[in-house]
């Protein structure tokens, strides 16, 4: 029951962070987890000539990739990497650089563990399979980058190519179910011990 209720006021939390206004993030990250679903904004170069993919990535059943580029931040923030969004297969970002002051807005999130099947990364083919840090810096040959990355949000045509896509707060809450299933079985046990001992006292 005290999982029960830390789970339920972690996915509430990241609720409203997801739903905030965004805020600037800040040159240093030192708390990552304390940004994470966090909405923000920053300022910078997107260096589409860096542009690294996620592959497996669908958008309304369509197979894809996402495009991830790094932001070289105007306030002397450093790197972030941006996942702009979906796009189709066989498409590639355009080589020359973004402009000079471009402001992105979207949800920091903080780099994911792999998963059990979660397949290696291939950084000489350029095709990921989950965000990394330290890999994806070294590919893009940014130097370091923020602990945090940022997903873009949709634009304003929702045709127009990457795609942003807010991701949802789908963190597993089965707390409820072992609760029930745990008192349900110490019901039972007790109606065990009581017919038992009755049946004793009977003979």
């Amino acid at each position: 029951m005290q999982r029960l209720a830390w789970k339920t006021g972690l996915i509430d939390m990241l609720e409203r962070r997801a739903v905030a206004t965004a805020l600037p993030l800040p040159a240093v990250v030192d708390a990552p987890q304390t940004f994470d679903f966090v909405q923000v904004r920053l300022t910078g170069q997107l260096r589409h000539d860096k542009t690294l993919y996620l592959s497996s990535r669908t958008y309304r059943g369509k197979a894809g990739q996402h495009a991830v580029a790094p932001l070289v931040r105007s306030d002397g923030g450093g790197v972030v990497l941006v996942d702009q969004g979906w796009v189709p297969a066989d498409w590639r970002s355009p080589t020359d650089p973004g402009p000079p002051d471009m402001v992105i807005e979207g949800m920091a999130r903080v780099f994911p563990e792999p998963g059990l099947f979660t397949p290696d990364n291939d950084a000489d083919r350029n095709i990921w399979f989950i965000m990394n840090q330290a890999e994806m810096a070294a590919a893009a040959g940014v130097g370091d980058v923020a602990p945090v990355f940022v997903t873009v949000a949709p634009g304003a045509d929702p045709a127009a190519l990457p795609i942003g896509e807010i991701p949802g707060i789908n963190l597993p809450n089965n707390h409820l179910g072992y609760a029930i299933t745990w008192y349900g079985l110490a019901f039972a046990l007790v109606l065990v011990y009581g017919a038992y001992h009755l049946r004793r006292d009977e003979e």
